[in-house]
């Protein structure tokens, strides 16, 4: 039964990642509207940005 909660847990703490994952690239997508070429470029930049950080959070925590 241990591997089975193991598992269990495994599978939730990844699933929180995706989602938060999507939170923050849902948020840079819909604060920045791109009218122009320079603004698609920029939220590009914010996306890659808060990716990173939602890898070093990660790392950091060790989830």
């Amino acid at each position: 039964m241990v591997y089975n909660s193991n598992m269990v847990a495994s599978v939730i703490i990844f699933v929180l990642r995706i989602c938060l994952v999507a939170v923050v690239a849902t948020f840079f997508w819909q604060l920045i509207e791109p009218k122009t070429k320079q603004a698609r470029v920029i939220r590009a930049g914010l996306l890659v940005a808060g990716m990173l950080v939602v890898l070093v959070v990660v790392r950091i925590f060790g989830v």
